[in-house]
C-alpha cells in the first residue's frame, strides 16, 4: 500500500505544514529587519549628505568673508602683509599663502613602503659622479 495514502499518515505539503506559521513569522521578521537596515543606511547617507552640505556652505562663507575682508584693505596694507590685490581670490581658496609661501593645506604624498626606508637607511654605497 502507498504510504502517502495510508490513513495514519498525511503527505507533507508546503502550504499546510505545521511549521508554516513559524516560517511565515520568521520571514516577516527577516523582511522587517531588512527594511530596518535599509532605513538606517538611508538615514546615515542623509546625515552624511547634510554634513557635507554644511561643510561646503561653511567653507564658501569663509572664503567670501576672507575675500571681503582682504578687499577692504588699502594697497599699502596689502603690501605690508605681502600680497597683491590680484592674489586675494587665490588666498581665499587656499591655493597660495600670503607672501607667496607654501599653501596652508598641503596634500600629503602617498607613504613610501617600509622597505624603502630600511634600504635607504642601511645604504652605505656611493654613486660615482657623472663624467
Amino acid at each position: 500500500m502507498n504510504r502517502s495514502a495510508s490513513p495514519g499518515h498525511e503527505p507533507r505539503r508546503a502550504h499546510d505544514t505545521g511549521a508554516s506559521p513559524r516560517r511565515a513569522a520568521r520571514s516577516r521578521e527577516f523582511r522587517i529587519e531588512a527594511v530596518g537596515h535599509a532605513l538606517v543606511a538611508a538615514g546615515r547617507a542623509l546625515v552624511r549628505a547634510g554634513s557635507d552640505l554644511y561643510r561646503g556652505l561653511a567653507a564658501a562663507a569663509r572664503k567670501r568673508r576672507t575675500v571681503s575682508e582682504l578687499s577692504r584693505l588699502d594697497d599699502h596694507a596689502l603690501v605690508d602683509i605681502g600680497i597683491s590685490r590680484a592674489q586675494i581670490p587665490m588666498i581665499a581658496q587656499g591655493l597660495i599663502a600670503p607672501g607667496g609661501a607654501a599653501p596652508r593645506r598641503i596634500v600629503p604624498a602617498a607613504p613610501c613602503p617600509p622597505e624603502y626606508h630600511a634600504e635607504a637607511a642601511n645604504d652605505t654605497t656611493t654613486t660615482p659622479a657623472a663624467a
